[in-house]
């Protein structure tokens, strides 16, 4: 049970809380963005938050750098640049397909610009797709069409895996 980012460490983050005083641990945040500032209600409508203290590693401290790896997935809040300059070695090395929530509400509460969090894919070449539910299958984004949702960000090394889902040629 381990958080990433871009340093080994410890961290405090905050649990939101439901009425009935369960945690909402989807909604868990260490951001600047919190229920005390004016924001978006649907990600913000609890009464109490429990602070919590988490180990954070960095994934290329962790993952032996022989060990595949094919796949990742950040969904943390606005942090996902953090933990992926913390796997930039691993990302480099193994050139996985990324699925990647990218909200860039919270991304403003790490200081953290859209661009500097796409930018960490495209300097190492990597390709931005959404997910049509209707056609089914990815389809390219450029960064202006970035709205909040998951991506998928496909290294051209592992294109021919993605095909038949890729709405259009690589």
């Amino acid at each position: 049970p381990k958080g990433c980012s871009d340093h080994n460490g410890q961290i405090m983050f905050e649990l939101p809380l439901q009425q009935s005083g369960a945690i909402a641990a989807g909604l868990a945040f260490i951001g600047g963005r919190n229920n005390e500032r004016q924001g978006k209600d649907q990600h913000f409508k609890f009464g109490g938050t429990r602070e919590v203290v988490c180990d954070v590693i960095r994934i290329d401290d962790f993952v032996p750098p022989e060990a595949p790896v094919a796949l990742m997935k950040c969904n943390i809040e606005g942090a996902e640049l953090l933990a992926l300059r913390g796997a930039a070695r691993t990302v480099e090395r193994h050139a996985p397909t990324i699925i990647c929530e990218i909200n860039p509400w919270f991304l403003e509460g790490f200081g953290i610009r859209l661009d500097e969090l796409l930018a960490f894919f495209y300097d190492r070449g990597y390709k931005l797709f959404w997910y049509d539910d209707k056609a089914r299958k990815l389809v390219a984004r450029s960064s202006a069409e970035v709205i909040e949702d998951n991506y998928v960000f496909i290294h051209p090394s592992r294109a021919n895996r993605f095909r038949p889902l890729l709405a259009a040629p690589f």
